[in-house]
C-alpha cells in the first residue's frame, strides 16, 4: 500500500472514537463535543487551562473563595469539586485528547482521561477559578430578594445579581410561576397562629399575642427572608429555651429551617473551640445559612459563635487539608436547650424563645396536630408554611416596607438593619414585638441578672455604707443563695467554706472583675478606674474592689447614707 503510512490499529479505535463524539450518534444525541489538546512536551499548560475555562463556563461549576465547588441536587448543597470527579465530570462538555505517532512517525490524535494532575493544576489555576460564578448562598427552595425596590421570588439555579444558589426539587415546568399559594395577609397569620397554637410559648399576653411567638416568627424569616438584607449584615442568632424535655423547642427549630432548607441536619455541640471551628468551616465552606446546636446544655459561652455572628467573611480550614479558605458568611445561629443560661456577648446576640411546660408529665399532652419530620417533609405542608411566609413579605412590601423602628421597636446595636428588616415584617404582621427583651430578663443577660442578685445579697449582709468582703465571704454567699451555680465548682471544707476548685475559681475571678474595677492604680500595669455603678432596688450602689492578692477586698458603696 503506498502513500503515508497507515496508523496501528489502537489509533484507528481512536480516531473512529474522536469521530463519533463530534458528529456520530453521540454528536447526534448530545451536539458537537469540543476536542481540546492536552499539552505536548515543551508546552506549557496554560493554553489547556485557558481552553477548559472557556468551555465550561457556565455549564455548573461555581466558587467559594478559590474552591471550585458543583451543586449536589440530592443533598442540597455546595461540594468541593475533586481532581479525580472533574476529570470524568468535563468529558460531558469537553474531550480532552493526545497526539501519538505510528512506528513510521506519522502523527494522529487520540482521545484521552485527563490526567488527575492536570485536573488539580486546572482547579487550583486563578484562570480557572475565576472564571466561575461566585456563590455566596445556597437556597434550598425559591426565595424573595429585593431588587430596585421590587420584590420577587428566584428563580432555580444561580442568580449571578445576589450570587445565590437555588435549588427546587419541586419546580414547575414553567420556571416562571410562583410555586407558593398567594394567600392574603390574613390567611397566612392564621395559618401561622393556627400552625403554632399548641405549642406552650411562656409569655403569652392577655390580648393573645407572645414575645416568643414573635421570636417564632422572626427565626422562620430569617432563613426564609435571608436574601433581602444587604451584604454585610449581621444575623441574630435564635436561642430555644424550655424548663423541660419534650416541650417542642427542636420541633420549633425544625419548623423555621425544613420549610426553606430540607432535612433538618443539626450540629452535635463542641466545648472545644478548635472542634466548634470545624463544624462552622464545613457549614460556610457549604454556603449554608444556618447552623443548629441541638440540646445544649448549662452554661453557654463562646469566642467563635460570637465571631461567627457578627462576621461578614469567615476564614476556616478545609477539613482534611491544610489549606485555608475564606468566604462569604450567611450563617444564622439556631441552639436549642433546656434552661439554657448565656454569657452576655451571646444574650446581647440572640433572641430567645421561651418554652414553659405546666404538666409535670409530659408525656400527658395530646396535641391534636400531630407535627414531626415526615410532616415538616410533606412538600405540601412546606409549601403551606412557606406560602404564609410569602404572604407575610408581599403583604409588608405592598405598605411600603415598615422597619421595626417605625413601630417603636429598637432592634440591637450592631443588628439594625437584621432587626428593622424581620422586625418590621413581624410587626406589619401583627404578631408584635420579636425584639424586645423577655419579662423575666428585663434586667439584662443571665451573668448581669446573678450579678445584681449577688450585689442585693451582699448589700443584706452590710451594716455600714461602706462594706468590705473577701473573696471567699462572695463565694460563700453565692452557693448559699444558688448564684452563678452552673461555674461554682468544689466542695465544703469542714470551716463550712465552699472551696473552688483551680479552674472554677479562675473564671469566677474574671468575672467579678468585669463587674467590680480594682480601684487602686497598680503601678506598671493599670491606672486608676472608678467603681461601677448599679441600680438595685431604686438604690445607687457602687461595686469595686482594691488590693492585691491575699489584701484584696471587694466592697459595695452606697454613695450616700446607710445599706439597709
Amino acid at each position: 500500500m503506498s502513500g503515508a503510512p497507515s496508523p496501528d490499529n489502537e489509533s484507528i479505535g481512536q480516531q473512529q472514537g474522536i469521530h463519533e463524539v463530534l458528529t456520530g450518534r453521540l454528536g447526534a444525541r448530545y451536539g458537537a463535543i469540543p476536542v481540546i489538546p492536552m499539552p505536548q512536551e515543551n508546552e506549557l499548560i496554560i493554553g489547556f487551562v485557558q481552553s477548559l475555562a472557556h468551555h465550561l463556563k457556565g455549564k455548573g461549576l461555581y466558587r467559594r473563595d478559590r474552591l471550585v465547588m458543583i451543586p449536589n441536587y440530592e443533598q442540597g448543597r455546595l461540594v468541593i469539586m475533586s481532581d479525580n470527579h472533574f476529570c470524568v465530570w468535563s468529558q460531558k462538555y469537553v474531550v480532552t485528547s493526545k497526539e501519538k505517532r505510528t512506528k513510521d512517525g506519522e502523527i494522529y490524535t487520540v482521545m484521552k482521561d485527563m490526567p488527575t494532575d492536570s485536573a488539580k493544576k486546572t482547579l487550583e489555576s486563578d484562570m480557572f477559578v475565576y472564571s466561575l460564578g461566585r456563590i455566596d448562598e445556597v437556597h434550598g427552595v425559591p426565595m424573595p430578594k429585593l431588587s430596585g425596590g421590587n420584590i420577587s421570588l428566584m428563580e432555580s439555579g444561580y442568580d449571578e445579581e445576589l450570587k445565590v444558589f437555588t435549588f427546587n426539587p419541586y419546580q414547575t415546568q414553567n420556571t416562571h410561576d410562583c410555586p407558593y399559594y398567594e394567600w392574603s395577609l390574613e390567611e397566612s397569620r392564621d395559618y401561622l397562629r393556627e400552625l403554632l397554637s399548641e405549642f406552650p410559648f411562656a409569655d403569652i399576653s392577655e390580648d393573645g399575642n407572645s414575645r416568643s411567638l414573635a421570636v417564632q416568627i422572626a427565626a422562620m424569616l430569617s432563613q426564609f427572608c435571608c436574601s433581602m438584607l444587604p451584604p454585610g449584615a449581621s444575623r441574630m442568632g435564635i436561642i430555644y429555651n424550655a424548663n423541660s424535655q419534650r416541650s417542642g423547642k427542636s420541633l420549633l427549630a425544625k419548623i423555621a429551617i425544613t420549610p426553606v432548607h430540607g432535612p433538618f441536619t443539626p450540629s452535635t455541640w463542641k466545648s472545644n473551640e478548635d472542634e466548634l471551628n470545624k463544624v462552622i468551616d464545613s457549614a460556610v465552606l457549604a454556603g449554608q445559612t444556618y447552623l443548629c446546636f441541638d440540646n445544649v446544655r448549662g452554661y453557654l459561652a463562646s469566642q467563635t459563635l460570637e465571631a461567627i455572628m457578627t462576621a461578614p467573611e469567615w476564614t476556616g480550614r478545609i477539613l482534611g487539608k491544610t489549606e485555608m479558605f475564606r468566604a462569604t458568611n450567611r450563617l444564622t445561629l439556631f441552639v436549642t436547650g433546656n434552661d439554657c443560661i448565656l454569657s452576655p456577648d451571646l444574650d446581647h446576640r440572640t433572641l430567645l424563645c421561651d418554652l414553659y411546660v405546666p404538666e409535670g408529665d409530659v408525656q400527658t399532652r395530646q396535641p391534636s396536630l400531630v407535627i414531626d419530620d415526615t410532616w415538616l417533609m410533606d412538600w405540601e405542608n412546606r409549601k403551606r408554611i412557606l406560602s404564609a411566609l410569602w404572604g407575610l413579605v408581599r403583604s409588608w412590601h405592598a405598605v411600603g416596607m415598615p422597619t421595626a423602628t417605625s413601630f417603636g421597636f429598637k432592634p440591637r446595636l450592631g443588628f439594625e438593619r437584621w432587626g428593622d428588616l424581620v422586625g418590621g415584617i413581624v410587626g406589619h404582621a401583627g404578631f408584635g414585638n420579636c425584639l424586645e427583651r423577655p419579662v423575666s430578663d428585663t434586667s439584662g443577660d443571665s451573668e448581669s441578672r446573678n450579678i445584681r442578685k449577688m450585689i442585693q445579697s451582699l448589700m443584706a449582709e452590710a451594716i455600714h455604707d461602706r462594706q468590705e468582703f473577701t473573696f471567699q465571704k462572695i463565694v460563700n454567699i453565692c452557693h448559699d443563695n444558688d448564684i452563678f451555680d452552673w461555674m461554682l465548682d468544689g466542695r465544703t471544707n469542714q470551716e463550712g467554706d465552699f472551696v473552688l476548685s483551680m479552674k472554677s475559681k479562675s473564671k469566677f475571678g474574671l468575672t467579678l472583675a468585669r463587674y467590680a474595677p480594682n480601684i487602686d492604680n497598680l503601678v506598671g500595669k493599670s491606672t486608676p478606674r472608678e467603681p461601677r455603678r448599679y441600680i438595685i432596688d431604686e438604690k445607687e450602689v457602687l461595686f469595686g474592689c482594691e488590693g492585691q492578692f491575699r489584701h484584696k477586698r471587694y466592697f459595695i458603696q452606697q454613695p450616700s447614707g446607710t445599706i439597709q
